[in-house]
């Protein structure tokens, strides 16, 4: 979890800074007609994806291919005494011999996912800074492209939730304990930790949300306003 915590404090940084330099930028140039709350109102929204998406890379890549240190230990043990796997595996249903492996390489072609995305968010706020800077794209265009990164954003983060449901469903003991919770009739631990995150990206979706509805009018009266 720790470099989720560092991706939320170099997300909450950079969007600062974007804010900052784009601001203080339209200011210069605006003079008398600048409206600060409105352009700061334009600015959020590139403000919440930068910070979201240094997270979803910070969630990325806190997920590692042996979630549990004492799966391998586990998963020996079974290895070592096949007949006791084999009625474990029959009962249960549960996969004591993953393929780590294919995992590990999961996780990493995740992690490359993760960083490949933050480039290309970067490059869409910089066109929506230099467009909301000299007005010379269309206010169609600076909108659709923050619809298109928060759509982006909901997809990479639904990409990082089933890297770490395929990872969970590859740890022996979670396997074991999530078995045992659904034979006593309460919630596994995976699924808990999963609906957590989950539950979190909803709210985090509803304030894009309400923050697209404010973008809209804050961009109208932008670019009717006069230089």
């Amino acid at each position: 979890m720790g470099s989720i915590f560092i991706a939320i404090i170099i997300g909450s940084i950079v969007g600062l800074c974007f804010v900052l330099v784009v601001r203080n930028r339209i200011q210069e140039i605006e003079n008398v007609s600048f409206e600060k709350k409105t352009v700061e109102r334009l600015l959020v929204i590139s403000q919440l994806h930068i910070m979201y998406a240094c997270i979803i890379y910070g969630y990325i890549c806190s997920i590692t291919p042996e979630l549990m240190p004492e799966d391998q230990t586990v998963r020996s043990f079974f290895q070592d005494h096949e007949l006791i796997g084999g009625i474990v595996e029959e009962l249960t249903g549960a996969n004591l011999n993953p393929d780590i492996d294919a995992i590990h390489d999961r996780v990493q072609m995740g992690k490359t996912y993760g960083l490949i995305f933050m480039i290309i968010l970067i490059i869409l706020a910089s066109i929506e800074g230099i467009g909301l800077v000299n007005r010379r794209i269309n206010r169609w265009v600076i909108e659709a492209i923050a619809i298109g990164t928060s759509i982006g954003c909901y997809f990479c983060f639904q990409y990082a939730v089933d890297l770490q449901k395929e990872v969970m469903s590859n740890s022996t003991i979670l396997q074991l304990t999530d078995i045992t919770a659904g034979f006593l009739g309460v919630g596994g631990f995976s699924s808990m930790f999963i609906n957590m995150f989950e539950f979190a990206f909803w709210i985090i979706l509803f304030a894009l949300f309400i923050n697209h509805l404010l973008y809209h009018r804050a961009l109208n009266k932008y670019y009717t306003s006069n230089r």
